[in-house]
């Protein structure tokens, strides 16, 4: 008799086609679920209400739920609360995803009414980037430390979150840490776009926290030849567009936008430096897909990315406060664009293959234990 396959839920704030890196991770962790003979199927929010409430996409089942008035920012959705409540027991074990928003939460519980083994990837920058979130947060905490240790795994993207789980939830708790991916081959082999002087990429999810204004600041001391591309949307976008019109950088400055994986991956082989000053990161992707790109980094002087230097060639990075004055990123920007090319690094950075079999094998360890409980 063929066994029966492993159903799996992958509970998640966003996904595709929306843009982020928790969106990514749980895209490419859902595919290579497929590919493991494990069958799948992601439930996610909606707040546009504009995308099928039921759709498949690489042999993965999407349920799309909406939020509270249509909130992109908690991901309320007490209608996805309700399915699991009544859904969660079809499922052989329940994966939530990111500690900020409530959705993880709703699936703990579910996983618990229905004794359905729950692992949690938190994506934890350890509090809300704003004062109302820092509040929310705080209010929160009581619930949230629940989740995480209602987990049968806590699975961290990086040594630097993990420590932060830990500290803030217990040493005890059940953790492994899988990095996620960069495909350097697919990032390397893409077509730059046509770019006139050097070009200063930055952006992902235009939150408060990525401080993405500080590299705009940061183009009024450099030479007239640096321009810089703004990728993603959010709820930054409005200070950005202020700082941009306030330094009178129209013309230098360039935000695009959403763009699909492939347009993302010409920008950064377009790109002569990549700067994220984000000041709370649970991993830094965007900084190594750059960087496999072929791209010099500037980043802020954060956990996540001090992790990260070992993995990229002497010169082409830089570190800098998460405070630094735009003189000062300007400054470190000129230094690393002077210092691009070199080898490629591609053999030095995580796979996401790599990140997809240490996941599965982790759902079949947690399955295994379950089953040795109950004999």
């Amino acid at each position: 008799m063929t066994p029966r396959r492993v159903r799996l839920a992958l509970v998640t704030p966003g996904y595709p086609p929306r843009i982020g890196g928790v969106e990514r991770h749980v895209e490419v962790l859902a595919n290579g679920a497929v590919d493991a003979a494990l069958d799948v199927e992601v439930l996610t929010t909606d707040p546009s209400g504009r995308l099928a409430a039921a759709d498949r996409a690489g042999g993965v089942l999407i349920r799309r739920f909406r939020t509270v008035r249509g909130s992109d920012v908690f991901y309320l959705s007490p209608r996805m609360g309700w399915w699991l409540l009544r859904h969660a027991g079809r499922f052989d074990l329940i994966h939530g995803h990111s500690y900020h928003a409530p959705l993880a939460l709703l699936a703990a519980i579910a996983a618990r009414i229905h004794r359905v083994p729950f692992i949690v990837t938190p994506h934890y920058h350890g509090s809300g980037h704003t004062s109302v979130r820092r509040l929310v947060h705080t209010i929160y905490r009581f619930f949230g430390a629940w989740m995480i240790r209602s987990a049968a795994l806590v699975i961290c993207n990086s040594e630097a979150e993990c420590r932060l789980v830990r500290t803030d939830f217990g040493d005890d708790l059940p953790t492994a840490v899988i990095l996620p991916g960069v495909e350097a081959d697919d990032l390397i082999g893409a077509e730059p776009f046509d770019v006139v002087g050097k070009l200063i990429l930055t952006g992902g999810r235009l939150e408060t926290y990525k401080q993405v204004e500080r590299a705009v600041m940061a183009m009024a001391d450099l030479p007239s030849e640096y321009r810089l591309v703004i990728f993603g949307e959010g709820p930054a976008r409005p200070s950005i567009e202020a700082a941009i019109r306030a330094g009178r950088l129209e013309d230098r400055v360039e935000l695009v936008g959403r763009v699909s994986t492939l347009d993302l991956a010409r920008w950064f082989r377009s790109a002569t430096v990549f700067v994220s000053m984000s000041r709370k990161e649970a991993f830094g992707l965007t900084v190594l897909e750059a960087a496999a790109a072929g791209s010099a980094v500037v980043c802020s002087d954060i956990p996540a990315y001090r992790e990260l230097v070992d993995r990229l060639p002497v010169g082409r990075v830089r570190i800098t406060s998460v405070d630094a004055p735009p003189l000062a990123i300007a400054r470190a920007i000129e230094d690393v664009a002077a210092a691009t090319g070199g080898d490629t690094i591609g053999p030095l950075l995580p796979t996401w293959a790599a990140m997809v079999a240490g996941v599965v094998g982790s759902y079949a360890t947690v399955l295994a234990d379950r089953r040795s409980a109950a004999i």
